[in-house]
Order: structure tokens, then C-alpha cells, then sequence
């Protein structure tokens, strides 16, 4: 697939989605078949941790989507679909550095094949999705759009993603947890915008804060 094209992809469905679109995606780049298979398979091995409830294979497979559905054109859609893949590998709660360790687990298994240029955009783009900063690279906004996608859903779905995240924060206190949710919701009503890119804003960021303000009403 071109990288400076808009996505335009059919939506596998199914057990293979994953796969599939792993593969295709690999095909950009000369990546051994043995090799292929490796990464996918450790990948897997990662985002399947019992300790996962919502940072799992669930979340990478709804950030494909929704870079498959995105309608309008992007730079560079490769890199997007590298941190899209690696941005979470490494993920223990508590931890301050799982982006910069995803970052690293990325450089490890792909900077063979892949250009140097492309491996430091990709890693910024992993470190990126730490704190969701605004920023001018708009494949970088698509990015961190999707990663928030989740916030600006149904109530329903929300209030799932939001269960889903205490299950995985589920050995610290109570107390002690709230006041960390809190600060992380407050910091995200408390930005100009929630989504960078128009698309994304349009959709989903009435919902989002709306979403927002009810769980900190909650806890």
C-alpha cells in the first residue's frame, strides 16, 4: 500500500482480522516470513495478558478500524500503523515508562528493516501517545485521536472501557485510585480540545466531555 494515499481498506471481520491486517501491513517492508510470524506471534503473546482488560489485542484491532474508516487523506500511513501496533506492547500499570519501553520493544524488532528515518518517527510517535500533547504532524493527530477514540463513545461502551480500566489498576486502593482517575479525566476536560483533528473532534468531543464529567461525578 502507497503511504502518502487516504486508507482505503475493506474491514476484515472475524478471528483473522488481526492477522490479515498484520500481514498486509508488513508487506510494505521486506520482513522475513519466519521473522513476520515471530513478531506477530510475541505481539499477541504482549496484548494477551491476563492482566489486560482494556489495553489488549480489543484496542489495537479498534484503532485499525477506525485508521481504515478514517476519511480523509493521511502523510504516512505505515508509520501510523507501526505505533498503532507497538504503542502498548509493553504495558504494566503504575509504570511511567511503557511508551518509551514500547518505543524500545518496537526499535528492537523492526529497525532491521525498516529505514532509520522511519523507525525515529515511529518511536516518537509511540513516545507521543504518553501524554497526548497537541501537536502541528497531522498523521501524529490521527494518531492520538484514535488512541482517545474510546472517550467519546456510547455511555454504554464508555462505562465499560471505564470498568475495564480500574480491572487493570484492580491491586491499588480505592482511594489511592480515584484521586489518579481523577487528575487524568480533569487534565483531559481542562484542554481547549480533546481531539486534534477535525474529524474526530465533530464526532466525538461533545460525547467525550459529557462522558468525562459523569465519571468524575462518580468517583
Amino acid at each position: 500500500m502507497d503511504s502518502n494515499t487516504k486508507v482505503t481498506k475493506n474491514n476484515f471481520e472475524g478471528a483473522n482480522f488481526l492477522l490479515v491486517s498484520w500481514v498486509d501491513m508488513v508487506s510494505n517492508f521486506s520482513l522475513p516470513e519466519d521473522k513476520n510470524i515471530e513478531i506477530f506471534t510475541l505481539l499477541g503473546s504482549q496484548y494477551k495478558e491476563n492482566t489486560r482488560h482494556y489495553h489488549n489485542w480489543e484496542h489495537i484491532k479498534a484503532m485499525i478500524k477506525g485508521l481504515y474508516d478514517y476519511p480523509d487523506e493521511v502523510n504516512d500511513t505505515l508509520s501510523i500503523e507501526l505505533a498503532i501496533w507497538f504503542h502498548d506492547a509493553i504495558y504494566v500499570p503504575l509504570r511511567k515508562d511503557n511508551e518509551s519501553r514500547s518505543a524500545k520493544f518496537f526499535q528492537e524488532q523492526l529497525s532491521p528493516y525498516l529505514p532509520i528515518e522511519r523507525v525515529r518517527k515511529v518511536m516518537n510517535y509511540i513516545e507521543a501517545t504518553k501524554n497526548h500533547s497537541k501537536t502541528s504532524d497531522r498523521d501524529l493527530q490521527v494518531l492520538l485521536d484514535l488512541d482517545l477514540a474510546i472517550l467519546g463513545q456510547s455511555k454504554s461502551i464508555y462505562k465499560n472501557y471505564s470498568n475495564q480500566v480500574r480491572e487493570e489498576f484492580g491491586y491499588v486502593p480505592n482511594f489511592l485510585y480515584k484521586r489518579g482517575r481523577k487528575l487524568v479525566l480533569k487534565n483531559f476536560l481542562e484542554r481547549s480540545i480533546i481531539y486534534q483533528t477535525s474529524f474526530f473532534r465533530e464526532q466525538l468531543e461533545e460525547q467525550a466531555r459529557e462522558n468525562i464529567r459523569e465519571e468524575l461525578e462518580s468517583l
